[in-house]
């Protein structure tokens, strides 16, 4: 589906709210609750809100879309499929995290 089709806006509105909450939820929390640094009290406060974002993402999913939250239908797949993943996501990140040890040396000397 593209983006000029009828969920347009609902994904347009999505990601700018979660990038929003994602950006200002933390300084939010903190303005409000006068504490600095993080604490516990600002984390849970901030994990609040992007609860809330998730739970009034559901909503307009149902409500306004009248459609299911999770769009598409769960396929099964063989044991063999999901060890590959596995390691072709372990091999991945081995892959990335030598690049990206790598880089850092790199840019220290």
């Amino acid at each position: 589906m593209s983006l000029t089709g009828k969920y347009a806006v609902g994904v347009l509105l999505t990601f700018t709210v979660l990038a929003a909450a994602m950006l200002y939820s933390f300084p939010a929390v903190t303005i409000i609750t006068g504490i600095q640094g993080i604490t516990e009290l600002n984390f849970f406060l901030s994990r609040i809100v992007l609860w809330i974002i998730l739970i009034i993402v559901f909503l307009y999913s149902i409500f306004i879309e009248k459609n299911t939250f999770l769009q598409k239908e769960e396929k099964k797949y063989s044991a063999a499929f999901y060890i590959k993943a596995v390691l072709s996501l372990y091999f991945i990140c081995l892959i990335g995290g030598g690049i990206l040890n790598a880089v850092i040396l790199f840019f220290i000397q």
